[in-house]
């Protein structure tokens, strides 16, 4: 009586065959191929050629011809996506993966060929790696933090308007304190007096901070009537908000 495993690994090895000679004669219409959509097409073949010769090695528990199609399948993916083209070295990657597998399926010594092998599945992960980083988007810098002398604003004049109107911000007067200045008064300059360019009023807290701390006037007037494409916390700070 035949042993069913020897029979099953011995239709293995001819199917594999016809799938090795599939993908080089592929690899060889690759490199003569000038035709966009001949080219697209002959890389979902050998594609799925290499997914079959995977499934099929796995069928048999031949995991060295499993790994290296399985890595091979990756190459020609990342080649459908367009992150890598079948240059005449990404190519050389390839067929040194086929010699691998003819030589495994011929009953050459595993051990013997492991070296040959780790050197052609390293190659070929590095080539599809090395693609997929350059195919990520460039990463967005990190905010900066908020702390002393950070700028958070959109522009310049609407940090130094967000300043000025925020009285947090602003450095304390000699005279904050006076006990003559009347509730009303301390009410209004405790607020920042939320538009610099209004005029003084009598009973009003006179503006005591120094001019660079003021904001322009045009700002002001943006802040006080909500002016579009003004930084919007510099715009809440002047209408009070949070």
């Amino acid at each position: 009586m035949s042993d069913p495993s020897a029979e099953l690994l011995a239709l293995f090895r001819e199917e594999a065959e016809e799938y090795v000679d599939g993908l080089t004669q592929g690899l060889l219409n690759l490199e003569l191929s000038a035709d966009a959509e001949a080219h697209a097409a002959l890389l979902r073949e050998v594609s799925r050629v290499a997914h079959s010769l995977k499934g099929a090695a796995r069928t048999v528990n031949f995991g060295l011809i499993e790994t290296v199609a399985h890595n091979m399948e990756n190459l020609f993916d990342a080649a459908r996506r367009g992150a890598l083209a079948v240059s005449a070295d990404n190519a050389d990657a390839l067929y040194d993966g086929l010699d691998v597998i003819r030589a495994l399926l011929s009953g050459g010594d595993e051990a013997e060929l492991r070296p040959h092998f780790d050197r052609v599945v390293e190659r070929l992960q590095a080539t599809v790696g090395a693609a997929s980083d350059a195919a990520l988007p460039a990463a967005e810098p990190a905010p900066e933090p908020a702390g002393p002398g950070r700028r958070r604003a959109c522009c310049d004049a609407c940090w130094a308007a967000g300043q000025a109107l925020d009285p947090r911000r602003r450095p304390r007067i000699r005279g904050d304190d006076d006990p003559r200045l009347d509730s009303e008064a301390r009410r209004a300059d405790g607020a920042g007096e939320r538009t610099a360019g209004v005029q003084h009023q009598p009973g009003a807290a006179p503006d005591r901070r120094p001019p660079d701390a003021r904001p322009p006037r045009a700002v002001a007037e943006g802040v006080a009537e909500g002016a579009p494409g003004l930084c919007p916390a510099v715009a809440r700070a002047g209408r009070g908000g949070g």
